[in-house]
């Protein structure tokens, strides 16, 4: 027994001496993240999921950080919208229907902006092993720019509806989805189709992480180059547009009539995140509830594409 705890005291000594002896020790050897001033993001691929549209599409995002203010401007659209999809073949108002399209304009006012610091791993080595391989890591605290700001802007978008359940029609043999025009008339599912378009004011706060630095360690070197933007917003739509149906010679003002009709909500709120990762790749993602029509705003939505940086001289452009 003696022999047998010597034996493991000579052990633990030895792999605490190795241990210490593979202690690596790093630097920043270049930190940019301060100088990172345009960020765009290319989208390849959108899914939109919920109300007001079921869609896939494609856009763009833009940011630019300009000391202690920050400006973004994003534009993405449906290639195939799903909600107009349903309607199109039976559609018998002569609304031309669109597809679901969003458009954002705003800016960042910094209240926080300051040096940070953020825990990545660098990637040391590989070990490949029978049956699979191991990833050798690095711990590290990286330096870059920590941001809490003001989120403020204006936001337009447009998208295809319908009406909601509604009695039976006369001389229709299904009952289903429809709207009250302003006069009373009720409209039939199959006439209901029409546009959507709301412009709307957001503000709230954001939370953004740029990180755009080199570390060293002996010949090693490491290039951490990653971006993360979290929002909270809320939403308010002074201007809510729901195009009048048109049935023959007829035309319909369907807005708010009734509970079956197209009512409006002005009110609404979402979170999202923008995320840049270290594979160059990028991402979008937001939830919430937009304002348009009552009780059916809940959305979410991602976006997957590729980033573009670009350091701006401000000093140069002008």
């Amino acid at each position: 027994m003696k022999k047998i705890k010597y034996l493991s005291v000579a052990f633990y000594i030895i792999a605490t001496m190795g241990a210490k002896s593979q202690t690596v020790t790093y630097n920043t050897e270049k930190n940019e993240s301060n100088k990172q001033n345009l960020m765009v993001n290319v989208s390849v691929l959108d899914f939109n999921l919920g109300q007001p549209t079921l869609s896939l599409g494609a856009g763009a995002d833009a940011d630019l950080y300009m000391g202690r203010f920050s400006a973004e401007a994003n534009f993405h659209f449906a290639y195939w919208d799903g909600k107009k999809g349903t309607m199109k073949a039976t559609n018998e108002s002569l609304n031309k229907l669109s597809n679901f399209s969003s458009f954002r304009l705003g800016g960042r006012f910094h209240f926080i902006d300051r040096k940070g610091s953020h825990s990545m791993k660098a990637i040391t080595g590989k070990e490949y092993v029978a049956g699979g391989t191991i990833t050798h890591f690095l711990p590290m605290v990286v330096p870059c720019r920590s941001i809490v700001a003001l989120h403020f802007g204006v936001e337009h978008y447009n998208a295809p509806v319908k009406g909601e359940k509604g009695a039976a029609i006369p001389g229709r043999l299904s009952v289903g989805p429809s709207v009250i025009a302003s006069d009373g008339t009720q409209i039939s599912e199959w006439g209901s189709g029409t546009n959507l378009n709301v412009f709307m004011l957001y503000g709230g706060l954001s939370f953004v992480k740029i990180l755009k630095t080199t570390m060293a360690a002996g010949r090693d070197k490491w290039l951490f180059n990653w971006y993360r933007h979290a929002y909270i917003d809320v939403l308010y739509a002074p201007i809510i547009n729901i195009q009048n149906i048109m049935l023959g010679t007829s035309t319909y003002v369907v807005e708010g009539a009734g509970t079956s009709g197209f009512e409006k909500n002005a009110i609404g709120a979402r979170f999202g995140m923008n995320v840049m990762n270290r594979k160059k790749m990028s991402m979008r993602y937001e939830l919430g509830v937009l304002p348009g029509l009552a009780g059916r705003g809940i959305f979410t939505t991602a976006s997957f594409g590729f980033p573009i940086l670009k350091e701006v001289h401000f000093k140069k452009l002008f």
